[in-house]
Order: structure tokens, then C-alpha cells, then sequence
């Protein structure tokens, strides 16, 4: 009967150690969560990527006569905090051809699309899409070129 009670004691101290050995590993583990858990109002180590901010959208090149070209450049500047790369310009016909720029943009640095429309064939008001895919998102951003072209018996 000794024997028994000595076990059951043993046992007993045994299984109040374990668990109060578990509630603080257990308290142990959720002070760490507590510590990973993202913050949304902590900003400092959330890296940006590349950004692109232009500084002009849509250029209005006004009226011009048919046959004329107009030569513009898109400014745009990497607001974030890795190169931009600027992966390819399109546009949708063959009137209006853009530029892409070879090398990475910096943070900070400013680069630049030079975009050519040849109004030959065309006349009455124009907008032409260029879209410009880079390493800052997935979707292209679209910059516009419009106004109006006539032609020389209209004038």
C-alpha cells in the first residue's frame, strides 16, 4: 500500500510539473507571436519597391497640320526605394512610337519616355495610348498624347 501511495504521489507531482512547465513555454510562445505580429501603423521596415509618379500624363500637343510630328518626352521619377525598370513601351498603332529607356532608374533619379506621333493620314481630334510596364506593378501605367490634326484645306 506504501509502495502504491509513493506512486501515485510521484505521479502526481510529476504531472503538476509538467503542466505548469507547458503554461509557461505556452506563455513563452505567445509572447513571441505577440512580438511578429505585423503592425500596419509600422511602416519602417516595409520595403516599397520600386514607385513611379510622372509628372504629366496626358500632353495636349493642341492643333497641327496633317503630315507634322510631334516629339515629347513622359518625365517620371522613382519615388521608391529600389531601381525601376522600365520593361517595355507600346503603343497602339504605328503613328505613335515610344521609347523605352534601357537602363534601371535609381531611387529618387528621374528618367523620361520620348514618345514620336506622325500625323500623316490622320486628321480630326486624336488620342493615342502609350502604355508603359515596369517593375513597380504588374498592370501597365497609360500615358496619353491628344489634340487635334487638321488638314491644310481645313485651316
Amino acid at each position: 500500500m506504501r509502495k502504491l501511495v509513493v506512486l501515485l504521489s510521484s505521479s502526481m507531482l510529476l504531472l503538476f510539473a509538467c503542466t505548469e512547465n507547458n503554461e509557461q513555454k505556452a506563455e513563452e510562445v505567445e509572447n513571441i507571436i505577440e512580438e511578429t505580429i505585423f503592425d500596419p501603423t509600422d511602416t519602417s521596415s516595409i520595403k516599397e519597391g520600386p514607385q513611379v509618379v510622372f509628372e504629366q500624363e496626358v500632353f495636349d500637343f493642341g492643333t497641327i497640320t496633317q503630315g507634322d510630328s510631334v516629339k515629347f518626352a513622359f518625365k517620371f521619377t522613382n519615388t521608391g526605394d529600389a531601381p525601376l525598370i522600365i520593361k517595355s513601351t507600346s503603343a497602339g498603332c504605328g503613328c505613335t512610337i515610344p521609347k523605352t529607356p534601357a537602363d534601371p532608374i535609381g531611387p529618387g533619379e528621374q528618367g523620361e519616355i520620348p514618345v514620336i506621333f506622325n500625323s500623316k493620314g490622320k486628321r480630326g481630334k486624336i488620342s493615342k495610348d502609350v502604355n508603359v510596364l515596369t517593375t513597380a506593378r504588374e498592370k501597365p501605367y497609360i500615358v496619353k498624347l491628344k489634340g487635334e490634326v487638321l488638314v491644310e484645306e481645313e485651316q
